[in-house]
């Protein structure tokens, strides 16, 4: 083999590294959105229990979440305090599989608050909530993101991006399968929380190396 073919194939060798690294940094990103309830707290009324979150009538937990879509459809608790949560079951991913590399996850809430609903016309206040997520026993929880949005619109929260599952191990699809979305109250008094969207963002990489495998070898077909 020449020189020029030795120097050539270990430039392609040294670029193809370089792809198969930064395709697995990088990875690619799957929306999951929420397929039902998976727990809420409750309250106790007359000696009756009640759920703190419902949805918006005419609505469905595998929809009323789906989109930001203002006040059309979400998920409410009113009054209180800061301990009336809801966790989210979330669809199962479509193109992963036991050999999927699960990179990352991160959490995003859309959400408001409002004044006590019995007011006609509830103006928009400021407030916190948790988000988190759930893999396994164990909740990761962040607290107090805060919906500051003006004149009474949807704030999106985004949690930070994990790379551990909510137990403390490496993350992988069976982790993704039993992923759960987290959000909590953080506020005292009679104000509403509308909660419209709710998602969680899947960094993965499937295989990149054995997609780039024949890409390389014309490679070594140059000069």
């Amino acid at each position: 083999m020449s020189v020029k073919k030795n120097i050539f194939s270990l430039l392609s060798l040294i670029v193809f590294l370089i792809v198969i690294c930064v395709s697995s940094a990088l990875g690619e990103n799957a929306i999951l959105k929420p397929s039902g309830l998976a727990e809420t707290s409750w309250y106790e009324y007359n000696g009756v229990w009640y759920p703190d979150f419902t949805v918006k009538d005419g609505t469905t937990w595998a929809t009323a979440l789906d989109t930001n879509d203002y006040d059309i459809s979400y998920a409410q608790a009113c009054c209180g305090g800061p301990t009336k949560f809801f966790y989210a079951h979330l669809d199962n991913p479509q193109d992963m599989d036991e050999d999927t590399r699960i990179v990352s996850v991160q959490v995003t809430v859309v959400a408001r608050y409002l004044e006590t609903p019995i007011l006609i016309d509830p103006l928009p206040i400021y407030g916190d909530i948790d988000i988190g997520y759930k893999t396994g026993s164990e909740t990761v929880i962040e607290v107090q993101h805060s919906l500051n949005a003006p004149l009474g619109a949807y704030t999106k929260v985004v949690s930070e991006e994990y790379f551990k599952d909510s137990d403390g191990g490496e993350l992988d699809i069976f982790d993704i399968n039993n992923l759960q979305v987290f959000v909590g109250r953080n506020i005292a008094g009679s104000a509403q929380l509308k909660v419209t969207q709710v998602y969680a963002t899947i960094r993965y990489n499937n295989a990149s190396a054995a997609l780039l495998i024949p890409i390389y070898s014309l490679l070594l077909l140059g000069p």
